[in-house]
């Protein structure tokens, strides 16, 4: 086992990357050998500003195993962790798992990664239109959208399904066109890809 103690940081000001600003980043990484804590904090914005605060025990004990909690605003809207993200990689394999909270909206991620295939699965629900707008510099809208899906690799081909669903998306500048609801579905098997 590795052993003695370890104080790593690194800081980062004033930094635009493809239309993400980073006003500050904080990164360190101390403690023992054994039983390391993570921690970074930024604030910064994606069109929208937001803060994050990510931090946790980071163990080498048997492979690497972190388990990190997240803490921060992003446009307003207050993030946590329900579920902590938790990450083992151990023998060449990598699981991830964590469950997130930003006010009413949910966002569940998972991902198991070996020499033998992978496995993808995501939820996001109740996401906020005026949101993820704001995000892509579009026009604003209300209503509510989710996505969810399921994938996986093998042999180097990936297979899965993958639904976006819209639920009350109408225009914030113009209610009067009315709302929209509805759900697209992609389809990708060994054969083809279906929309």
């Amino acid at each position: 086992p590795l052993e003695g103690e370890l104080d790593l940081s690194a800081d980062l000001e004033s930094y635009r990357l493809s239309g993400v600003t980073l006003s500050a980043l904080n990164v360190r990484l101390t403690g023992p050998m054994q039983a390391l804590t993570f921690e970074l904090n930024a604030d910064g914005a994606i069109a929208e500003p937001f803060t994050i605060a990510i931090g946790g025990p980071v163990s080498y004990q048997e492979g690497v195993r972190a388990e990190l909690d997240f803490a921060g605003e992003l446009s307003g809207r207050t993030l946590t962790s329900p579920q902590p993200l938790e990450i083992v990689y151990l023998d060449g394999a990598l699981n991830a798992q964590t469950r997130l909270a930003l006010d009413g909206a949910g966002l569940e991620f998972a991902i198991e990664h070996g020499p033998d295939g992978a496995d993808l699965g995501y939820d996001l629900s109740n996401i906020p239109a005026d949101l993820v707008m704001g995000l892509l510099s579009l026009p604003q809208a209300q209503g509510s959208l989710a996505l969810t899906g399921q994938f996986q690799r093998q042999d180097a081909l990936w297979t899965g399904r993958s639904a976006l669903t819209v639920s009350g998306l109408s225009s914030a500048s113009e209610p009067e066109l009315g709302a929209l609801d509805g759900e697209m579905r992609l389809e990708v098997d060994l054969e083809r890809s279906r929309l």
